[in-house]
């Protein structure tokens, strides 16, 4: 089974939505008028520092957006020239980074590698260009930043947020006289049930299935008031009683209507953030996953008519009521890169451009990573609102950043799956996590 991480990282590559932008030119406007520098660097007369970015976008409208932004940073930066290749494959920056052949900055597509990639020296700590070129870091989402921090260092600078919540069919709501999104875990229970439909013993429907469209253990255990670890990612807490209970309510769904027929139910199912994936087609009725469902199940199926709002608690627990994973686009300078300075000076001008932020959030339907941007449609959505409301809540958690982090969202999906298809019980799966996780961290030092 995907991992939430994977699954975040995979919605540019799965597809592609080709939904055009009224009001492009007017922000392309504001963001050239826009253009706030380091102050700092300086060029010889005539000289041009020529800087390459690895994005893993890839390409489509997302490439084509980006690169005409960086024509408008080169306009205005007359000493700078960047240019982007588009490098998906982290084994290949890997190997360039540790061979000493670097591209000058990167645009990651999640903060899934910055932790490990931290702590094997691959990347460059930013506080000394953040201080020196005085972004405002208060014009930011707070979560952004606590994403890309890794033992009391800033790794990364946030660019485009995203974050999970309660996304539905809302057609299917009301044909089972469901007048509302379910507001406590039970009543979550009882919607999914009255959505289920099973015709001579087969699955034709499930109201919600709790890992899919991928591993969601880590935010039902936040849901829950559980956590994975403290002391800073130094001491793994997987087998707090809270994850537990979170890991036995994912099992009841599993068990209810059979573990064999859920499996080979989803197994069915086609390609995430297409027509025939679950939700799309309409065989799941909700689900936790991502803003960016707003724009592709209205590209991929015109009459769907999608519903969202925070995900529910267990009752009386409601100010737990919208707990979620967030996570942004980190723009990193990996170690070595020959124009670290100059590259910084792109990375502050991308990031810090409200109008830039607006657009581009626009166009692939994800969160801003400044509080204040202009206001497009997208932002007018009720959906989207639900998913903003959320980033700026007090329930957006992210794991921390550690030396592990890669293999720990494996080894967690590994837990969730034992023990959703009765290979174990929950509360083993997850000391055998949390003994695994403290042996991990335990290599590290």
């Amino acid at each position: 089974m995907g991992q939430l991480r994977d699954r975040l990282m995979r919605r540019w590559t799965t597809a592609r939505w080709t939904r055009r932008l009224g009001a492009g030119a007017a922000i392309a406007l504001m963001v050239l008028s826009i253009q706030p520098g380091l102050g700092n660097v300086t060029h010889a007369k005539g000289a041009t520092v020529n800087l390459v970015m690895w994005q893993q976008w890839g390409g489509g409208h997302e490439k084509k957006t980006l690169d005409k932004y960086i024509g408008l940073f080169n306009k205005s930066h007359p000493g700078i020239h960047v240019s982007e290749v588009a490098v998906t494959d982290n084994t290949k920056i890997v190997s360039a980074i540790s061979g000493g052949k670097p591209p000058d900055l990167m645009d990651l597509g999640t903060t899934g590698t910055l932790g490990q990639w931290a702590h094997d020296g691959l990347l460059q700590p930013l506080d000394t260009y953040i201080h020196s070129s005085h972004i405002n870091m208060g014009a930011f989402v707070p979560a952004g930043w606590h994403a890309v921090q890794y033992n009391g260092h800033y790794y990364g600078v946030p660019f485009m947020n995203f974050n999970v919540g309660l996304v539905y069919n809302k057609k299917l709501f009301r044909a089972a006289h469901i007048t509302h999104p379910p507001r406590t875990l039970q009543e979550l229970d009882t919607d999914a049930a009255r959505l289920t439909v099973i015709k001579h013993g087969r699955i034709v429907r499930l109201g919600f299935v709790p890992d899919y469209p991928a591993s969601n253990l880590e935010v039902f255990a936040w849901l829950f008031g559980g956590d994975w670890f403290k002391n800073n990612g130094r001491t793994s807490t997987a087998a707090l009683s809270a994850n537990i209970r979170a890991l036995q309510w994912e099992q009841s769904f599993y068990q209810k209507y059979g573990r064999s027929s859920v499996k080979r139910f989803v197994a069915g199912f086609g390609q995430y953030l297409t027509a025939a994936d679950g939700f799309e087609s309409g065989k799941v009725a909700m689900m936790l996953d991502g803003e960016w469902n707003i724009a592709f199940v209205k590209e991929n199926v015109k009459r769907f008519q999608i519903g969202a709002a925070p995900f529910p608690a267990p009752a009386g627990m409601t100010s737990r009521n919208g707990t979620s994973y967030i996570d942004t686009n980190p723009q990193v300078i990996p170690t070595g890169s020959p124009h670290a300075a100059q590259a910084f000076e792109f990375i502050k001008w991308e990031t810090t451009n409200p109008a830039l932020a607006a657009e581009y959030a626009t166009l692939v339907v994800n969160l801003p990573q400044l509080k204040h941007v202009p206001q497009t449609s997208l932002f007018k959505d009720p959906n989207f609102r639900v998913f903003e409301n959320e980033a700026n809540g007090p329930n957006a958690h992210q794991l921390p950043q550690t030396a592990i982090s890669s293999q720990f969202a494996t080894n967690l999906g590994n837990a969730e799956e034992a023990a959703i298809l009765g290979k174990s019980s929950a509360r083993s799966a997850l000391q055998n996590l949390q003994k695994m996780t403290q042996q991990e961290i335990a290599s590290t030092h």
